[in-house]
């Protein structure tokens, strides 16, 4: 699927951001989990190829939201984000490099992730008209 990357907050917007306005909190809070999650496997000597680890590291980012904010994460949400910001990442890589359009495939391991926030508005929105793509 091609991907027009100036027509979507997911390509444009800061993670961080949107993040805040969510949960309406400091936009520094996901940048410190952010962090957490980048660099925590990395001091523990952990892969991400066992798929307990990255639970539990999910896990510690929402006890460290929690410690933060005092509100409970939702585990999934912050999956989520954490691939939200992997396609930001990926996005802006190639956007300072100037490319507008991109084939979906070029995201990888996160290519049906995208697809799947892309056509979010689609699946729960009750309508079949084919212009409410993002």
């Amino acid at each position: 699927m091609i991907i027009k990357l100036q027509e979507s907050r997911l390509f444009t917007v800061d993670p961080a951001i949107r993040f805040a306005r969510e949960y309406n909190v400091p936009p520094k809070i996901w940048n410190e989990l952010w962090k957490r999650y980048c660099l925590k496997p990395l001091l523990d000597g952990v892969s991400f190829q066992d798929k307990d680890s990255e639970e539990f590291l999910i896990s510690s980012i929402c006890g460290y939201f929690t410690h933060k904010t005092g509100r409970k994460a939702n585990a999934r949400s912050m999956r989520r984000w954490i691939i939200r910001t992997e396609i930001y990442c990926r996005a802006q890589h190639i956007i300072n490099m100037g490319v507008r359009v991109v084939d979906s495939s070029y995201f990888d391991k996160f290519e049906q992730d995208l697809l799947d926030e892309l056509t979010k508005s689609i699946k729960y929105s009750g309508k079949q008209a084919s212009r409410t793509i993002v």
